[in-house]
């Protein structure tokens, strides 16, 4: 009966940019977990042939997409965008559709094929209101897991390693969510103040918890079970 009634936990990790959040969904994937990226879905849209590709194409012609040969000029989309607000929701209403998706198909997929809990990469997923929807579909099943840095400390490492100007790091800064509000939300929060070492230990205690909280849903769901021949 507890096989019958496998539930796949899913995992979403978020954060603010440069919290570090992809570096610890590829230490989970090393774990050996299946994990869903949208960054890299949605880089994989922006190659020729792909649903970004035709749809921007097709909404704005040569703007962001030189040829049909050519990817999408993320540079031209990204600095588009920051300059105008209605031009970027525009573009979320397009392009959000196909990560969602993306996600599901992946979670269905991951369901079928018998994994216990799979991870995925949301960057925005608190701001896009998609935890109402999952919550209203998903029956408690998901996780929410934080990514925590402080602004200075990411400020620093999206300078450094990505090369965005204070201008740039304001602008997305204001599409996210406050840090302390993000957080709040979660239902697991990752200190990432450290070094790489740090966060590896810190993703292998995520790694155990969630195991653990596998364990109790396992034998929580055992008790009720067993309450359907046992009486007091």
């Amino acid at each position: 009966m507890l096989s019958a009634s496998h539930t796949m936990l899913r995992v979403v990790i978020t954060g603010s940019p440069g919290c570090g959040k992809s570096t610890l969904t590829e230490m989970l994937q090393k774990r050996g977990l299946p994990c869903y990226n949208a960054d890299a879905v949605i880089a994989a849209m922006y190659q020729p042939g792909g649903d970004g590709h035709h749809l921007l194409r097709t909404w704005f012609g040569q703007r962001f997409v030189p040829d049909e040969k050519s990817p999408v000029d993320k540079i031209a989309l990204g600095r588009a965008m920051q300059e105008n607000e209605i031009l970027k929701r525009q573009i979320d209403s397009l392009l959000h559709p196909l990560v969602w998706k993306g996600l599901q198909d992946f979670w269905f997929r991951m369901d079928d094929e018998g994994h216990k809990l799979s991870v995925a990469e949301i960057p925005l997923y608190l701001e896009s209101g998609r935890q109402n929807h999952d919550d209203a579909h998903d029956g408690g099943k998901l996780s929410l897991v934080g990514v925590h840095c402080p602004f200075p400390q990411r400020k620093k490492r999206l300078m450094e390693k990505r090369g965005w100007s204070e201008e740039t790091i304001s602008k997305i800064e204001s599409w996210q969510w406050p840090e302390e509000k993000k957080m709040s939300a979660c239902d697991v929060v990752i200190n990432n103040t450290g070094d790489i070492a740090a966060l590896v230990l810190e993703s292998a205690k995520l790694a155990d918890l969630l195991e653990s909280i596998l364990l109790e849903r396992s034998k929580t769901l055992a008790a009720d079970y067993l309450k359907l021949w046992i009486k007091d």
